[in-house]
């Protein structure tokens, strides 16, 4: 498989609000499902959560880390099998700083 890095990934030091989507990924529709691979820290503990909109279908949240806080200021990966076509937004539990985030999809 080989990586491709998503764009628009949050800059570090970017702030996110609790509970508000901030970044949204959409997988071509003419894709299989794809590997989403996560890398992330953020400076307070929260839990990470994947929000999938599938075509003609409703949201299904995904809480990361088994919807445990994740440990501040730690380095996390994740990695998550999405239905092409599939919009993807994330958002973290807590007021917090961004200190990384990416993501890449692996395309078979």
């Amino acid at each position: 498989p080989r990586p491709i890095s998503v764009p628009g990934m949050p800059a570090a030091a970017t702030a996110c609000t609790a509970n508000t989507d901030f970044l949204t990924v959409t997988l071509p529709a003419n894709y299989p499902a794809q590997y989403l691979d996560i890398a992330c820290s953020f400076a307070d503990a929260g839990v990470l959560t994947m929000r999938i909109t599938r075509p003609d279908e409703a949201v299904q949240s995904v809480p990361l880390n088994a919807n445990a806080n994740l440990t501040a200021t730690a380095a996390h990966t994740f990695t998550y099998l999405v239905p092409g076509g599939s919009t993807v937004a994330f958002r973290y539990s807590a007021n917090s700083t961004i200190r990384d985030f990416t993501v890449t999809r692996r395309v078979e």
